[in-house]
């Protein structure tokens, strides 16, 4: 999958302690709660991290740009990040106070270091070690904890750090390459003491070239390397000729399983765009997913970039991105709220139509019964849902397939959210043939 479209911002510029020492007067929002608990590789004990790059109209090329539009971020979700990534290239130096920013109002700081400008065997031969040194013990005297992603998507080609880019003729050495050169840096940041910096090995959700030598598993550097699985994936929709409309849980589901019970994992670049389905049901269709369905996620990190990709690209994407990062599971706080279930709405006649919507990822259950409380027939039963609009249909048939009388009917919508707390919704009908 190419990154036509991506535009990353490459930030290298250190300020001077009189304006470091200004911006940090200006703490993002906090939110007002007690969260879970990290372990020492800031893995939540409950929830998930919530993280994103932010350049929205991809222009800043400076500090202060990059917090102010931090700060209008956050304060367009009512909460502070978890997580805020920054991206350097191979020569950049860091932290260049954009990590201390982070660390003095409450974020994690998430650097990714593109090597730009040299090769894997460069990188491994030592030649670059008084670099490499110099980076690990600035993040070194960080004095807090910091992700570290070096050399992401190397499974995909269009990076000079891929495998395919650092083939010898005739071979597929390169992810071997690539294992080495990661190795190199890593234990360099060892010896220097770096002990803070938490590794993020970072491959793209699928190989291309699609060969077997180019498996994400033969990047894998091993267990003692990789603090986190941090894949990256990306819903182009139908911006593309050759893309489609994929799910949040398309993009990530084989990653996912393969890795799921080794590591947490950490999604460190996903977005979508509008075109060709709506953003913002995938937007809740995710928070379904890493709430639910994939717990092994422990922290999901979100493309704010120009253009489509956006959160608020849409004003329904926006909302519904600021719901899932106010749910408690991004909050990593214990739900304490059962569902609310609101947009109830009804067409009567020969086929019935309702509509609901669940404030949260919500097991559901559509029952319809009579007048007098009998069970006619269950729609829909003990499915998880992502908190859109939902209709339902009925044909007026009861669960043996008869037709029911014509007369009044009610709908009850039973929604159960993943702590357990339980709802239910009403909303009569008339059947009318």
């Amino acid at each position: 999958m190419t990154r036509a479209g991506l535009t990353r911002r490459v930030v290298g510029l250190a300020m001077t302690a009189a304006v470091v020492s200004t911006l940090l007067l200006a703490a993002a929002p906090r939110p007002a709660h007690a969260a879970a608990s990290l372990d020492r590789n800031l893995v939540p004990s409950s929830g998930a991290l919530l993280g994103a790059y932010v350049d929205p109209d991809a222009r800043w090329t400076n500090n202060t740009d990059a917090q102010n539009e931090v700060r209008a971020f956050e304060s367009s979700l009512g909460r502070r990040l978890d997580v805020n990534q920054h991206y350097y290239s191979w020569t950049n130096t860091f932290p260049s106070g954009l990590e201390q920013w982070d660390v003095q109002n409450g974020r994690i700081p998430l650097v990714t270091w593109e090597a730009w400008g040299t090769t894997l065997r460069q990188i491994d031969s030592g030649m670059y070690d008084s670099t490499i040194r110099a980076r690990a013990r600035g993040l070194r005297n960080l004095g807090a904890p910091v992700f570290m992603r070096w050399g992401h998507e190397m499974n995909g080609n269009w990076y000079p750090w891929s495998g395919a880019a650092n083939n010898d003729a005739g071979t597929h050495n390169g992810p071997a390459k690539y294992v080495a050169a990661y190795r190199h840096i890593h234990d360099i940041f060892e010896a220097e003491g770096a002990t803070n910096v938490v590794w993020v090995w970072s491959p793209n959700h699928e190989s291309i070239p699609n060969e077997s030598w180019n498996h994400w598993s033969a990047y894998y550097p091993g267990d003692a390397y990789v603090d986190w699985i941090g894949p990256d994936g990306y819903n182009f929709g139908e911006s593309k000729s050759w893309s489609s409309w994929r799910s949040f849980r398309s993009v990530f589901q084989e990653i996912y399983d393969y890795y799921a019970g080794r590591k947490p994992i950490m999604i460190a670049e996903t977005a979508s765009v509008e075109s060709g389905g709506y953003k913002y049901r995938w937007i809740a269709s995710m928070w379904t997913q890493v709430s639910v369905n994939m717990p092994a996620i422990k922290a999901l990190v979100y493309f704010h970039v120009g253009g489509d990709w956006r959160t608020n690209s849409s004003a329904s994407a926006h909302r519904k991105f600021v719901d899932m990062a106010n749910a408690p599971h991004f909050l990593r706080v214990a739900d304490a709220d059962a569902p609310r279930v609101a947009g109830l709405g009804a067409d009567s006649g020969d086929v019935v139509r309702v509509t609901y919507e669940s404030s949260e990822p919500a097991q559901v259950t559509v029952e319809v019964r009579s007048s007098s409380g009998r069970l006619v027939r269950t729609l829909r039963g003990a499915q998880w849902t992502s908190p859109v609009l939902r209709e339902q249909r009925w044909h007026g048939r009861t669960g043996s397939g008869r037709l029911a009388p014509e007369g009044r009917y009610r709908f009850d919508i039973h929604a159960i959210d993943p702590a357990g707390h339980a709802t239910t919704a009403s909303q009569w009908v008339e059947l009318a043939r």
